[in-house]
């Protein structure tokens, strides 16, 4: 319930799928993405972040359906990216809160290369 003349104190929520690399809990692109999307005021989450003994997929698809903001990084060949990003397009998740990364100069699977991404170095 919104009250006239307050903010929400509640933190905007993002998701990110991504491929995990050797290094998880240091790899630099998740943790620049997360600094970013902290500062513009998100509380960030990746699938091994979420912490509850929950069926894993149900979970991941709950914060994909429901995050304010969900951010895919489709650098790299991962079927769980792939399967993440089919369900944003399968529940039609809005254009306007889905925004899909890719890196300069690596081939993105036929699937869905022809929708718009953000390349990063």
């Amino acid at each position: 319930m919104k009250t006239k003349g307050l903010a929400s104190t509640r933190a905007l929520s993002a998701f990110v799928a991504m491929k995990f690399e050797k290094d998880a809990w240091n790899d630099p692109r998740y943790l620049a993405m997360s600094e970013v999307l902290e500062e513009a005021g998100f509380d960030v989450t990746r699938a091994d972040q979420i912490g509850s003994s929950g069926e894993v997929v149900r979970e991941v698809l709950d914060r994909l359906r429901t995050a304010d903001l969900v951010v895919v990084d489709t650098t790299g060949e991962s079927q769980s990216v792939s399967y993440e990003l089919g369900y944003c397009h399968g529940i039609d998740r809005s254009v306007d809160t889905l925004v899909l990364l890719g890196r300069a100069g690596t081939k993105i699977p036929f699937n869905y290369s022809h929708f718009r991404h953000l390349y990063v170095p």
